[in-house]
């Protein structure tokens, strides 16, 4: 349990050599949501010029 927490790095447990198991790191609930999802977005691309492709908007 020691090596799960100090590395992050999921144990496998198995019975017979069948998994019946996995072991993960408890992750810690944040102090704050400020920056919660700070690094889970990857930009792709130039998402500040216009799109080259016209779209049509229906008008309501």
């Amino acid at each position: 349990m020691d090596e799960v927490a100090e590395t992050g790095e999921p144990v496998l447990i198995t019975k017979n050599d069948v998994p019946v198991a996995e072991l993960v790191s408890a992750r810690r609930k944040p102090k704050v949501l400020f920056g919660l999802m700070k690094g889970s977005v990857t930009y792709i691309g130039d998402i500040i010029s216009p799109a080259e492709v016209e779209w049509e908007a229906e008008s309501g």
